[in-house]
């Protein structure tokens, strides 16, 4: 997550969280074409991933929808 709230950060400066959504979906498709070959704790590893790609989606939509975000370009504007 950390790594999350950084790239987004960023993102939210450079007024770019499009092409950062669009990165985090390919990381989904990623994900969920991987082949766990029957690995359980494995699968469980990925299931945990595909989850937290999921919500981040969700919160850069949730900015993008934000127009005092998309505006004003300050990542110190949107709730966390």
């Amino acid at each position: 997550m950390i790594n999350f709230s950084d790239n987004c950060s960023q993102a939210v400066k450079k007024g770019k969280l499009a092409n950062y959504k669009q990165d985090l979906q390919k990381q989904l498709e990623g994900y969920t074409a991987f082949d766990n070959k029957g690995d359980s704790l494995l699968f469980s590893k990925v299931k945990a991933l595909i989850l937290d790609i999921i919500h981040n989606v969700d919160v850069v939509d949730q900015l993008t929808r934000d127009s005092c975000i998309m505006a004003s370009q300050n990542p110190n504007d949107w709730m966390w």
